[in-house]
């Protein structure tokens, strides 16, 4: 019986994201922010940017048929920094994150749902 090569497939999808895909930056609000009600915004704190590579996609009917899809999500596949539930992508945030990782050996690719 052989053995997969994730190392190999991890190398394979960065190609085709890259490839296919753009660079991608998300902004991630560190603590040491205070909320501001008058905005409805936070205030102070840093941003760590995050980097990596991906495409953006819109979710197919079948999927919006998931009460979780709403009609406006879009879907990133995305290779590169570690993402978090809030991060944000221009206009939008990450509500969902789906990450490939079959052997624990580090993520193939992550599938983030973003909302506005």
């Amino acid at each position: 019986m052989s053995t997969f090569n994730y190392p190999n497939t991890r190398a394979t999808t960065l190609g085709l994201l890259t490839k296919f895909g753009k660079s991608v930056s998300l902004e991630r609000e560190s603590d040491g922010g205070t909320f501001d009600p008058s905005t409805g915004g936070i205030t102070g704190g840093s941003t760590t940017i995050l980097t990596g590579v991906g495409v953006l996609l819109n979710y197919n009917n079948t999927e919006r048929n998931n009460s979780d899809v709403q009609a406006t999500d879009k879907k990133m596949l995305y290779q590169g920094d570690a993402l978090q539930i809030d991060d944000k992508y221009g206009d939008y945030r990450v509500y969902k994150i789906a990450e490939l990782n079959p052997d624990e050996s580090g993520t193939i690719l992550t599938t983030a749902q973003l909302r506005k």
